[in-house]
């Protein structure tokens, strides 16, 4: 019955009404709380397809979704991969840095999480050069979340004329290719 509303609402004020996709999110967040997460990504799913379809990119209602995924994705630790791209090859992280208000706890949580902070996108931005503010950066204290696996693959790509990427072991060629 209270998915029938939604679609009620959805008809009544169209997909564009910020109304709607609250409440598709709000009735997922009710079953996240019950523990069905499926349900709960399915129906946050549908909210931001719709509101990417009717929005300009990063609008602030977009936005609020996608933290609310990672919110809901950093309280489900087991399983979850901070490393995943989306079509621009933003990974969460990259997000986070575009974000407003940003949001320092949420990219401790991904670093803390397996995120990297030299994860390059497909524009080759990171997420330092994606920040507005290097002050901010800089609190987040990035030697704690630099390896020396991540220093070895930018060097590796800062190089990548004189090295040939095919003479890297198979098994780190994707993570040399993030960096």
């Amino acid at each position: 019955m209270r998915m029938q509303a939604l679609v009620i609402r959805e008809r009544i004020l169209g997909p564009a009404h910020p109304d709607t996709s609250y409440y598709i999110r709000y009735r997922g967040a009710v079953y996240a709380d019950s523990g069905k997460f499926e349900r709960c990504i399915e129906l946050w799913n549908y909210a931001l397809d719709m509101q990417q379809s009717m929005l300009e990119p990063l609008n602030t209602m977009t936005q609020s979704s996608l933290f609310s995924f990672i919110e809901l994705f950093s309280f489900m630790v087991a399983g979850a991969d901070p490393t995943c791209k989306d079509n621009d090859g933003n990974t969460a992280l990259h997000l986070t840095a575009i974000s407003y208000p940003w949001r320092t706890d949420l990219a401790t949580i991904l670093l803390c999480g397996g995120a990297h902070l030299d994860t390059v996108n497909n524009d080759g931005h990171t997420y330092e050069s994606l920040l507005d503010d290097k002050i901010r950066f800089m609190t987040l204290n990035p030697i704690k979340y630099t390896t020396l696996m991540c220093l070895a693959a930018r060097a590796i790509r800062k190089n990548n004329n004189y090295i040939d990427i095919n003479r890297v072991p198979v098994h780190l060629r994707d993570f040399v290719l993030q960096h």
